[in-house]
């Protein structure tokens, strides 16, 4: 490899890192003082950004020369170690979940799902449909050619805003009760910054 090659990994190495490092900055914040700071966890955050900002440059050669590449790398790194990360904790991570009010684990009706087989299949099945979407973003990106439209824009953000939507809903309404602004307020937030963005 030539240092031009490089020299974008190297780049979208630190975007990541940087993401990372504020996904870790916002769980400890928000976690530690009921969980404990935990190093190991910490770093988690950080190494994974930044592995998925190198993996995601690797693949669809992020154009880093203007701010606005390295803005949308930011955001799929960000999204990409949060996507990974909650999949590990939901439907992998054996925890004890009675210290939760509400289950970090994968649950049906608010009652963690003991049965590893059945989270694994859950999980796949999760990651096929979050896969299908991203598909069908693609594709549509490559259908609204090199300028995306407004609605090519709001339909990225509804579509992401929507799956996060629907995911904290499962996780959090048989505790809480079903909150409509609460559901709404994800797919709200995308759509505005995807049309932002574009």
């Amino acid at each position: 490899m030539t240092m031009s090659h490089l020299l974008p990994i190297a780049l979208a190495a630190a975007v990541g890192l940087f993401s990372g490092l504020h996904a870790a900055i916002w769980g400890m914040y928000k976690d530690a003082v009921h969980e404990g700071f935990g190093v190991a966890r910490f770093l988690r955050s950080v190494l994974i950004g930044a592995g998925a900002a190198v993996a995601i440059q690797a693949a669809l050669e992020v154009s880093l020369a203007a701010p606005a590449g390295i803005v949308v790398l930011f955001g799929l790194a960000y999204a990409a170690e949060r996507g990974i990360v909650e999949v590990w904790k939901t439907f992998v991570r054996e925890e004890d979940q009675s210290k939760y009010f509400i289950p970090m684990q994968f649950s049906f009706r608010g009652q963690p799902v003991a049965s590893r087989a059945a989270r694994w299949l859950a999980g796949a099945t999760y990651v096929t449909v979050v896969a299908i979407a991203l598909s069908a973003i693609a594709r549509l990106d490559s259908i609204a050619g090199p300028r995306p439209t407004l609605l090519s824009a709001t339909l990225v953000g509804l579509t992401v805003g929507m799956v996060v939507a629907i995911g904290g809903c499962w996780k959090d309404a048989p505790k809480e009760g079903f909150d409509f602004l609460k559901f709404f307020r994800s797919p709200i937030m995308t759509v505005l910054y995807a049309t932002l963005l574009s």
